[in-house]
C-alpha cells in the first residue's frame, strides 16, 4: 500500500534529517493532529497532501 510506504519513509526521513513532524504539517497544511492521525493509521490524508508529502522527502 502507498500509504504504508510513505509512512515508513516519512519516518526514516525525520529521523535522518532531525527535523519535526510539525515542520512536515505546516509544510503540507495539515494540522499536526491530522499527520499523527494519518501515521498511526487513524486517518487518510487527501491526494494533494500525500503528493505534497511524497515531494517533501523525496527533494530534501
Amino acid at each position: 500500500m502507498v500509504d504504508v510506504n510513505l509512512r515508513e519513509l516519512l519516518q526514516e526521513y525525520v529521523q535522518e534529517k532531525g527535523i519535526k513532524y510539525k515542520y512536515i504539517a505546516k509544510e503540507i497544511n495539515v494540522s499536526e493532529s491530522m499527520l499523527s492521525h494519518w501515521r498511526a493509521g487513524r486517518k487518510k490524508l487527501s491526494e494533494s497532501n500525500l503528493r505534497l508529502l511524497e515531494q517533501i522527502i523525496k527533494n530534501n
